[in-house]
């Protein structure tokens, strides 16, 4: 007897399948399935673009409290674009956070924002970045670099962030410029 294979449906936000056990919510319009999360960040179907896809919860919260979270991700050849797209995003105004990963394949910035939200300080008009790696230096001299960087721009620093794979090393630093 040779083994099943089953085909799980996608979340057509973050596009990963969406396993039995999962929470998940439908688009009472198309019927596609989301994970609960996505469509409550998304506030809407990503499928046919309905907004019945929110989930319950997310209603519950006026939406001047809600705090939100919104990914950036591409294949790790693309740090520079997607630090750039999330630095552009984050410039809005209502930045509470921005943190990095290596998640797989790809590389992931996520912004969060939303009620409380910083305002960029006098002189500041936008979220910039810097991007320490480690390929020619070993982890301290890489905190180190950032450590230095990091004073230069304080106090508008807004987070630093920092993740491994494998032997590699990234550090990035966040800050109004």
């Amino acid at each position: 007897m040779t083994g099943v294979s089953v085909e799980h449906p996608r979340c057509p936000y973050c596009h990963d399948a969406i396993q039995p056990q999962q929470v998940k919510t439908p688009c009472m319009t198309c019927m596609a399935w989301h994970h609960t999360a996505c469509a409550e960040e998304h506030e809407r179907c990503a499928a046919c673009g309905d907004r019945t896809a929110e989930g319950r919860s997310q209603r519950a919260v006026p939406r001047s409290r809600r705090v939100r979270h919104t990914a950036f991700h591409s294949l790790l050849e693309n740090w520079r674009e997607i630090c750039a797209s999330a630095a552009r995003f984050a410039s809005r105004g209502d930045l509470l956070d921005i943190s990095h990963s290596h998640r797989g394949g790809e590389g992931m910035v996520v912004v969060w924002h939303g009620a409380g939200g910083k305002r960029p300080p006098p002189g500041c008009a936008e979220v910039a970045y810097r991007r320490f790696d480690s390929r020619l230096a070993s982890w301290d001299e890489l905190f180190q670099a950032t450590a230095a960087f990091a004073a230069e721009v304080a106090p508008n620093v807004i987070s630093i962030s920092h993740s491994a794979k494998g032997r590699r090393g990234v550090v990035i630093v966040w800050y109004w410029a």
